[in-house]
């Protein structure tokens, strides 16, 4: 049977620690994802687009894992979401 999906309004915050941070020094990003709906939310993928001077060290997600993309940024897949559930990340670079 065909199965049509809809929309998913997808929220996420991001938080970074400590702020401001000194060169050689760890910098920690908080982000949560959830999804407002109205259906679940198939294979979503969050990447952190890290600043050049900063090279990605590691991640864990709630759900799904982190690793370094291609250009060094954090991406991490976390699967599906369903609805009004959602998913912590923590992202450690170095500045």
């Amino acid at each position: 049977p065909f199965t049509a999906l809809l929309p998913t309004d997808l929220e996420l915050t991001l938080a970074g620690s400590p702020n401001p941070v000194g060169k050689g020094l760890p910098i920690t990003y908080d982000l949560a994802v959830t999804n407002r709906g109205p259906s679940w939310a198939p294979g979503v993928v969050v990447t952190v687009d890290l600043p050049d001077n900063v090279t990605y060290e590691t991640g864990s997600a709630s759900q799904g894992s982190c690793v370094a993309d291609a250009n060094g940024d954090a991406q991490c897949h976390l699967g599906t979401l369903a609805r009004d559930a959602g998913a912590n990340l923590v992202v450690t670079a170095l500045v």
